[in-house]
């Protein structure tokens, strides 16, 4: 187990590292490389890959407070949330009907009854809940009918949440840029500003995950495994 977590550690190193060569070339291309960078984190996003270390690499391309970087990748990501949930509808809901069905099949009937009565809160705490696979966020929820999960409504929620946590990420990544300047004797007041804010807004939606997390645990004797 510490050697698998010990590996995933060294694969967003690279990855990171690896992204930031990377955008600083789609930097030199200007609107081009963005909307490049766009639709590639959206692709990125339907293959359920790990997205947290593109953001860093890309928050650490702008030195600046990292609006750009939250916003363009706040969008890459809910694009591939959309379309993975219209792809998944049309194409792959079959696959994931007989996934599920092995392995949270009593999870799934209470996310019916809750998506019917509180669909925006289902919505959201889905979206937040830690511990949950990637793929079950990403397409879990083209199982449901459409009228249960429109398109406008999810979408919604989608950038809300997007925008949140690539704020964290592209703060991450502008911060460590900050402290280059920090090294050349400079930049000390922004770059204290920009851990500050980091660390609250981390603090608070990870208090948010583990109350979503608490509301949609299941009651004993109804364990999925999905949320272990």
């Amino acid at each position: 187990m510490a050697s698998a977590a010990t590996k995933m550690v060294e694969f967003s190193g690279n990855l990171t590292a690896h992204s930031v060569e990377f955008f600083k070339g789609l930097e030199s291309l200007g609107w081009a490389g963005q909307a490049v960078y766009v639709l590639g984190l959206g692709v990125y996003t339907m293959l359920c890959l790990p997205t947290t270390p593109v953001e860093v690499a890309f928050g650490f391309i702008f030195k600046a407070v990292p609006v750009r970087a939250t916003g363009l990748s706040a969008l890459g990501k809910t694009v591939g949330s959309i379309a993975a949930l219209l792809v998944g509808r049309r194409l792959l809901k079959p696959l994931i009907e007989r996934w599920a069905s092995s392995t949270g099949g009593p999870l799934r009937r209470r996310l019916i009854h809750e998506l019917r009565n509180n669909p925006i809160q289902t919505m959201s705490l889905l979206r937040a809940t830690p511990g949950l696979p990637t793929p079950f966020k990403v397409y879990g929820l083209c199982l449901f009918p459409s009228e249960l999960v429109p398109v406008s409504t999810y979408a919604g929620i989608a950038i809300t949440f997007n925008v949140a946590w690539s704020l964290v990420w592209s703060l991450a990544g502008s911060s460590a840029r900050g402290m280059e300047d920090l090294s050349n004797g400079g930049g000390g007041g922004a770059f204290a500003t920009k851990v500050s804010i980091l660390l609250v807004l981390f603090v608070l939606f990870t208090m948010f995950a583990r109350y979503a997390k608490e509301q949609l645990s299941l009651t004993p004797g109804e364990d999925t495994g999905l949320l272990d």
